[in-house]
């Protein structure tokens, strides 16, 4: 094999030498706000978000920026997922109210770009996947937000993390999460 141009140069990626937050209640930050479909049509809201204090503050901008430097398509590794219609209507108020509780005088008014910048309380809970995006399954494990509470509720201490799952999904490549409301029966 011949040393590949740029071999010497090139900053190595995917060495999973990076530190994963830890589980737990954070400040968040929403980055940015897309409206997308599901597979099946349904309309959702995602929500890019990262931590807004302590000592794990900007850890998300900092690791896609890290990240995008050798790889222009780089995902965001914080978004929360939220079907916004059908049976998910009432858990996407509940998360409307939160961010709401968290930015004094802001009440929303369907206009999702007016959520970037806002605050919102996050929790974030490890997660085992199966990496399929190579020949080999890996067993990996990373850190998700699971739920969104006000930032009161985080700074009080007044949440409980759900139990972490021992069983490893399959993640998928385009970052579709299943969230309430979108069961295939």
């Amino acid at each position: 094999m011949r040393k590949p141009e740029n071999y010497d140069t090139a900053i190595p990626i995917n060495t999973g030498e990076f530190t994963q937050v830890p589980p737990g209640g954070y400040i968040m930050r929403i980055v940015n706000v897309e409206i997308k479909k599901t597979k099946t049509g349904k309309e959702m809201m995602v929500l890019n978000l990262d931590i807004a204090e302590g000592e794990y503050a900007n850890y998300f901008t900092d690791r896609f920026l890290e990240d995008s430097k050798n790889n222009p398509v780089s995902n965001w590794k914080c978004r929360y997922y939220q079907l916004t219609s059908g049976s998910s209507v009432g858990f996407f108020k509940g998360m409307i109210k939160s961010i709401e509780k968290s930015n004094d005088g802001y009440l929303f008014d369907f206009d999702e770009s007016k959520l970037t910048w806002k605050l919102v309380g996050g929790l974030l809970q490890k997660e085992k996947y199966i990496d399929l995006n190579g020949a080999a399954r890996v067993e990996k494990t990373t850190t998700k937000c699971v739920a969104l509470r006000a930032v009161q509720t985080i700074k009080d201490g007044k949440f409980t993390l759900p139990e972490p799952s021992d069983a490893p999904i399959k993640k998928p490549k385009d970052d579709f999460v299943l969230v309430p409301g979108d069961f295939p029966f």
